[in-house]
């Protein structure tokens, strides 16, 4: 075994230990609900998948910044640039709607409400 395939295989015990929220993070948005129930196994998933990216992230952007591969700055300039090229993508994948700085607006309430039928969002 080479020593770039052990420091793929490395545990990763407070990542594991970090990725328990995923219960009380499902919890708070969908409710407290058993295993069993429908969507609850979806939303621990998805919780732990945020957690998982959240710190890959900032260890990625930490190790870069240290490095000088890029500043603090230049970085928090590029996710604004990025989290405006995804808001106008969202955007274009829910018409009706858009956001500002207070929250999410309906521009067309009857697009809206087709998006919303489209979608399939809950009644």
């Amino acid at each position: 075994m080479s020593e770039n395939d052990k420091e793929q295989k490395m545990p990763l015990p407070k990542l594991n230990k970090l990725c328990k929220w995923r219960m009380v993070l499902a919890g708070w948005h969908a409710g407290t609900k058993t295993v069993e129930q429908g969507g609850a196994m979806a939303m621990r998933d998805l919780m732990d998948k945020w957690l998982i990216m959240r710190t890959e992230n900032s260890a990625l952007a930490q190790l870069l910044i240290k490095k000088g591969v890029f500043t603090a700055y230049e970085y928090a300039a590029e996710i604004e640039q990025e989290a405006e090229i995804l808001d106008k993508a969202l955007e274009s994948v829910f018409p009706g709607f858009s956001t500002t700085e207070v929250g999410v607006e309906i521009t067309d309430l009857k697009v809206a409400l087709e998006t919303m039928r489209r979608k399939r969002f809950p009644a």
